[in-house]
């Protein structure tokens, strides 16, 4: 069963990998650290992204700003050493877009052929 849906607005942690699954599909693990105040530490959220949308983050890079919604589940894991059980949360991303917030757009990209611009 599955967690939350969030959304949330935050920066990239690291530069981004792209890697296949066993089965051939693409994803991204992300970390994305969401900014709380001056007196409070960052939350940081592990996001997983998947197929399309990860193609299309290759180009983002290190503390460039997110807009990600998504929806919160709990990994569970043994410990190899000690035998305990492990949990973490991760964010599996449904949307993921950069944030205009604080960013200047200077250019647009077409990438349809029913798309036209006027020359006037």
């Amino acid at each position: 069963m599955y967690g939350t849906t969030i959304t949330f607005e935050g920066n990239l942690a690291t530069d981004l990998e792209i890697k296949a699954n066993q089965a051939g599909g693409l994803y991204v693990d992300a970390v994305v650290l969401v900014n709380q105040g001056k007196d409070r530490p960052a939350t940081r959220w592990a996001v997983r992204i998947t197929g399309r949308t990860a193609e299309n983050m290759a180009n983002l890079n290190k503390g460039d700003r997110l807009l990600v919604t998504g929806t919160v589940v709990t990994d569970t894991w043994k410990d190899k050493t000690t035998g305990e059980n492990r949990y973490a949360d991760r964010v599996l991303a449904q949307s993921v877009g950069a944030s205009l917030t604080f960013a200047r757009v200077t250019g647009l990209e077409r990438n349809t052929k029913t798309d036209t611009v006027d020359d006037q």
